[in-house]
């Protein structure tokens, strides 16, 4: 099954107080994107496959002790995959209303929106790992923004982010980025053994994760920050897996 989502709010919900003040009541809609639990594309995949071993099967199905062994066998399983979450470049900063109201704040950027997209994904530098190209940030601070000088000028090589000036706002969208996608694939395999009359032993073993997939998660970052853009937690559990027994009548 497919589902296509589209949402979008003045008001993302996340704040304790329950008040959302806007970043400037004569716009909202700088305070309008998409909302935080927008999810563009799902995909959900499930089979259950009956291998064809055993009495009434293609193959090895003649001889009653080896269906006992390969007879009744099935293996399923589910796949997930969805776009990744929605999430903001932020510069948080109080530029144009104070730092208490400014935590929605978008950054300006050189680039569109589009080319901002494009530098988002996974990277692995040094151990380290990043949601977004670590070329766009400084190496010397871990900031995405060079120091203040009052003008857009670059402050180190790659810099396509800066802090509004003094009474502006941000130019990137709110929640106007996609995070990266995420999926995992879980499989079971699964036996009856008929044992007395309508009595049967069942025996099962489900993998959670199979692959053992890593994925990420990635939440709103302030170019001003000295970790921006590193990946800091993931979003899905390792690889487990159970075993089953059980007598079924």
């Amino acid at each position: 099954n497919y589902a296509f989502g589209r949402s979008r709010t003045n008001a993302s919900g996340t704040t304790q107080s329950r008040f959302e003040p806007f970043l400037d009541n004569a716009r909202p809609g700088l305070d309008t994107g998409r909302s935080e639990f927008h999810v563009t594309h799902i995909v959900n995949g499930n089979a259950v496959v009956e291998l064809p071993f055993g009495r009434g099967r293609r193959w090895l199905s003649r001889n009653r002790w080896v269906d006992v062994v390969a007879g009744g066998w099935q293996v399923g399983t589910v796949v997930h995959w969805q776009s990744g979450a929605p999430m903001s470049i932020l510069s948080q900063r109080g530029t144009f209303n104070r730092t208490g109201r400014s935590f929605h704040q978008t950054a300006v950027s050189s680039l569109t929106d589009a080319a901002v997209q494009k530098l988002i994904g996974i990277h692995d530098v040094n151990g380290i790992v990043y949601w977004i190209d670590p070329s766009v940030i400084d190496p010397n601070t871990g900031r995405a923004v060079g120091p203040d000088t009052g003008t857009s000028t670059p402050g180190f090589p790659g810099q396509v982010f800066f802090n509004p000036g003094p009474g502006q706002v941000g130019t990137l969208g709110l929640l106007a980025f996609d995070g990266p996608a995420q999926w995992q694939m879980d499989v079971s395999i699964s036996k009856r053994v008929p044992v007395w009359r309508g009595m049967g032993l069942k025996m099962r073993a489900d993998v959670f994760n199979l692959l053992n997939t890593v994925n990420f998660y990635v939440a709103d970052d302030d170019i001003n920050s000295t970790s921006f853009g590193r990946v800091t937690a993931t979003s899905t559990a390792p690889r487990t897996a159970q075993v089953l027994v059980s007598v079924d009548f």
